[in-house]
């Protein structure tokens, strides 16, 4: 996928999205769904702010739901752009880099692409998950 295409298309107060990453150190931790779904039961990340990714991620998986990767993180900004004026996203189910977490965030108030460590927690950052996925 071209993520540098893909963020100009994620738009807010009229600043165009960004990727700082190199693409080719991107990788999900779930593999791409290749069939139409709706994911159900979501959770923005707003209860969990200030949490470290890497408890996130175990908290999502022992409550039975799953966190989201670069894909999904991609299209609830899309959809649902001004999230991301409340909070950033962190994307617990991709890495950069074999041991850093993606995540979407505002950089000077545009929509940006980036990596962080997975052992910090902030207040600004949580992991959005959802609960279940209907196929069709």
């Amino acid at each position: 996928m071209d993520w540098n295409e893909l963020m100009a298309r994620i738009r807010l107060n009229g600043k165009v999205g960004r990727n700082y990453l190199s693409v080719s150190a991107l990788k999900d931790l779930d593999p791409m769904v290749s069939v139409p779904r709706m994911l159900v039961d979501i959770e923005d990340g707003r209860g969990r702010l200030n949490i470290k990714p890497s408890v996130s991620e175990s908290n999502i998986v022992a409550g039975k739901r799953f966190g989201y990767t670069l894909w999904t993180g991609y299209i609830h900004a899309v959809v649902f752009t001004e999230v991301l004026s409340h909070h950033y996203m962190d994307l617990v189910r991709s890495r950069y880099d074999s041991d850093l977490v993606p995540f979407l965030f505002l950089d000077d108030v545009a929509p940006a692409l980036r990596a962080r460590w997975n052992g910090d927690a902030n207040p600004k950052w949580g992991a959005p998950s959802f609960g279940s996925v209907v196929e069709g």
